[in-house]
């Protein structure tokens, strides 16, 4: 184990905006705002959104991140990097597969422009799924699982996963890396407790044994006396999370 301190970025919820226009309207009654839209032209526009970003019911553009990541690039070297989840703007029920690895992938290039050589973890938000907060286990139909996602997931990480973190990764969106000597990484995919995800209320029992991979994991750690350190999206004692998923999750932890 090191006994030197690690240096770790962790960025989360992003959630990046491409129709993000300066100068649009902040202020307006739609699912997300700072978009022109043809219908606003010629209008007065009462709250003009800013350059890179506005406190309002708007995401924020790419040039903002890129800016973020150039500064923090500035400040010396990062050992890893941990991306948690939720890349996509809110713009909820426009989301496509397409628009979703395109948003991915494009912040995958500019994390390795800053960060060259240092490896980057990632994990997924609720709003990866398409339609938003949608993970569907594998007791539902091959066609509504979200394989495209967890293939794409498995790309991202590359050489850094193993042939086991491979399969699992691409079975349930969840795995496992070595970080340091003592010091595990687990990526926890926490779609399966998403209270608005409709597939668990076919059946919320440990979708896809994600709970169960859980337990072993930390068991294997224990005795092979190592740290663990978990990467997920979604805060366990959120309301956010299935309450039944929750319990059973810091009760493997404790």
């Amino acid at each position: 184990m090191r006994e030197d301190n690690l240096r770790v970025l962790h960025i989360s919820d992003l959630h990046l905006d491409s129709k993000y226009t300066p100068g649009s309207e902040a202020n307006c009654s739609s699912e997300l705002c700072c978009h022109m839209k043809p219908e606003s032209n010629g209008s007065t526009i009462t709250q003009p959104s800013g350059y890179w970003g506005t406190p309002a019911v708007c995401d924020i553009p790419y040039r903002t991140v890129e800016n973020m990541l150039q500064n923090i690039q500035k400040l010396g070297k990062i050992d890893y990097i941990l991306v948690g989840g939720d890349y996509e703007s809110h713009m909820d029920w426009t989301y496509t597969k397409e628009n979703h690895l395109e948003t991915i992938r494009n912040l995958s290039t500019v994390l390795h422009k800053y960060f060259e050589n240092t490896p980057i973890y990632w994990t997924l938000g609720n709003h990866e799924g398409v339609p938003v907060d949608s993970f569907a286990p594998h007791y539902i139909p091959e066609k509504y699982r979200p394989q495209w996602l967890y293939d794409e997931l498995q790309q991202l990480e590359g050489p850094l996963l193993d042939m086991k973190s491979i399969e699992t990764v691409k079975y349930r969106g969840s795995y496992i890396v070595q970080l340091h000597p003592g010091l595990k990484l687990i990526s926890l995919n926490s779609g399966y407790c998403e209270t608005s995800n409709f597939w668990l209320r076919i059946n919320e029992t440990d979708p896809d044994g994600t709970l169960s991979w859980l337990v072993a994991e930390l068991k294997q750690a224990e005795l092979d006396g190592q740290y663990v350190h978990i990467l997920s999206h979604i805060p366990p004692g959120d309301g956010e999370c299935l309450e039944s998923w929750a319990r059973n999750y810091y009760k493997i932890i404790a």
